[in-house]
């Protein structure tokens, strides 16, 4: 009995403190200010796109952001959209994303990309490209992809189902 009122003291000293803060002001505002996760988009209407010499199928509902443009956009796989380049250090951010559906970004495969990328578990010649597939997406539910022939890195995010994930992924090409 004597731990329940020390909690309850340790619960009242947090809650204090992040009020005198400010912290649970930006948490609210942050929690608030940041949409849910949509709902996948409709697959039957597809768009392509083209990043350099690389070109990719993507639902044609999706906006397309260009994020290596200097901009502060987040890469966001909890919004259905097309992020192309590599997010800047800078980036705002949301601190816990909300939830998880399909997105994708196509990044250049550099120093950056290779970096992050281990053995791939699978390679295969898909649109006359190599694609090296990283291992793990039923895991992290995204398929990362990369294609040194075209030098780009593909992830794409999914929330049940990996089907338009799988199709934007095979969907690379030579531009």
């Amino acid at each position: 009995m004597r731990r329940l009122p020390r909690f309850v003291a340790l619960i009242a000293f947090v809650i204090s403190w992040l009020a005198v803060s400010g912290c649970s002001t930006t948490v609210a505002k942050q929690v608030l200010t940041q949409p849910p996760a949509t709902a996948p988009a409709d697959p039957t209407a597809w768009t392509t796109v083209h990043y350099g010499q690389v070109a990719l199928d993507v639902p044609a509902s999706w906006p397309v952001y260009d994020i290596a443009d200097g901009a502060p956009r987040c890469a966001r796989f909890d919004q259905s959209a097309l992020y192309l380049g590599h997010q800047q250090a800078d980036a705002s951010c949301p601190a816990h994303p909300v939830g998880r559906t399909d997105a994708a970004q196509v990044e250049p495969l550099d120093d950056l990309t290779k970096a992050q990328l281990v053995a791939p578990a699978s390679t295969e010649t898909v649109n006359g490209q190599v694609r090296q597939d990283q291992p793990g997406a039923d895991v992290t539910r995204q398929l990362t992809a990369a294609f040194p022939g075209l030098g780009v890195v593909v992830t794409a995010s999914y929330l049940d189902d990996p089907a338009v994930a799988q199709r934007i992924v095979d969907s690379v090409r030579a531009a």
